[in-house]
């Protein structure tokens, strides 16, 4: 799966969008999953402000899915973006978020933690972001 729409299209005015990383068809199973942003090695150049998106490709039969957690990191310092979502969706509900974020740090990668419920659904993830 792809993302099709593109948030790149709707970060302009955000100041955020000269540069783009993916990771596409992500695994989640029902032990969660830290996916990182980029899938390896460092965001480059490093970043301060952008937009994250998330966006389910698939859902598990009666699965669940729920953002825990979103952080950036400089390499030293960690800094939590976002708290997470309040509630798992329901069953056999596709997932989509969008996420602005704008750090003080040399943000060099990001860190989105993802619980899955009942089943294995597989996640698009997509980073804009600007130095």
């Amino acid at each position: 799966m792809t993302i099709v729409r593109s948030i790149k299209s709707t970060t302009p005015e955000f100041g955020a969008g000269d540069y783009k990383v993916q990771n596409l068809g992500v695994s989640v199973t029902t032990a969660g999953a830290v996916v990182p942003l980029p899938a390896s090695g460092s965001l480059i150049p490093i970043g301060h402000r952008g937009k994250i998106r998330i966006s389910s490709a698939t859902v598990g039969s009666s699965g669940t899915l729920q953002v825990t957690l979103i952080t950036v990191t400089d390499g030293t310092t960690t800094e939590q973006i976002y708290a997470g979502d309040k509630a798992a969706t329901a069953a056999n509900v596709k997932y989509s978020r969008e996420v602005e974020w704008i750090s003080d740090l040399d943000v060099t990668s990001i860190s989105v933690t993802v619980a899955a419920g009942t089943a294995t659904s597989t996640l698009d993830f997509e980073v804009v972001y600007a130095v």
